[in-house]
């Protein structure tokens, strides 16, 4: 690797780098995550990947050998320079013999320190969830999908959350700009889910209503309209209003 490609990688992972959020005890599996993409994103995750190899023969290529060194130096400094400095001095870089970690090794540890943690993680991960609410800045999508993320980091330590109580935590987040849309799903009979396939829910309702009124023959209604789509319900002056709820603002 020529003084030119050296530096440019340097600048890549000191990129990289910026973009890490340093580990504090509660997104050990976020910090995770980022440090091993930076270290496959510039190639030098051959030491999480593989063992060392063996010392090569006499006249056998070194390259190996010396990139596999390489890449447990980077990794080594990456995961280093990405923890607080109140948790870098609990983290041993030595094993019982008084030997140097490896790059691999000193992962183990750190997984092995904060897996006892993951109650405390859950713990800030459901408060959260509980207390999320849409700020009306990201879309409602993506809102709902951060809501799904945190469902699914739950279960995967083994404290899931049924779909249920995630639609319900879901429309407690929403601002008071969605009340009609709250109202909708508080009176609809029929059971949400994150799954639902679009307007199943709508569609199903609407079919018991069009049963209903039509069994009934709900006098409440007035003649239908000439395009055959809405019931129209009229007051003494004349005005329409809505057929369930009786407001004038809309049918």
């Amino acid at each position: 690797m020529d003084a030119t490609a050296a530096a440019t990688n340097v600048n890549v992972v000191a990129s990289y780098l910026n973009n890490i959020e340093p580990l504090n005890g509660a997104n050990f599996h976020e910090w995770k995550g980022k440090v091993i993409t930076c270290l496959a994103w510039n190639d030098l995750d051959v030491v999480l990947r593989e063992d060392k190899p063996a010392a090569p023969a006499a006249g056998a290529s070194t390259a190996p050998n010396e990139k596999w060194d390489r890449s447990d130096r980077m990794a080594l400094m990456v995961m280093m320079q990405t923890i607080s400095a109140g948790i870098k001095g609990v983290i041993p870089t030595k094993n019982a013999q008084g030997v140097d970690l490896k790059a691999k090794e000193y992962l183990a540890k750190i997984e092995e320190n904060f897996k006892s943690s993951s109650k405390t993680y859950a713990s800030t991960l459901i408060m959260k969830l509980v207390g999320s609410q849409y700020n009306g800045q990201s879309g409602i999508r993506e809102h709902i999908l951060n809501m799904c993320d945190m469902a699914n980091r739950l279960k995967e330590m083994q404290m899931e959350i049924s779909e249920g109580f995630l639609v319900h935590f879901i429309m407690t987040s929403l601002p008071p700009q969605y009340a009609t849309f709250k109202i909708n799903y508080n009176t609809n009979k029929t059971v949400w889910s994150i799954s639902t396939p679009k307007n199943q829910h709508e569609s199903g309702s609407s079919k018991q209503g069009q049963r209903k009124y039509k069994k009934t023959g709900n006098k409440n209604f007035g003649p239908k309209n000439n395009n055959n789509k809405f019931k129209r319900h009229q007051t003494k002056g004349g005005k329409m209003l809505c057929s369930f709820c009786d407001s004038p603002k809309h049918l």
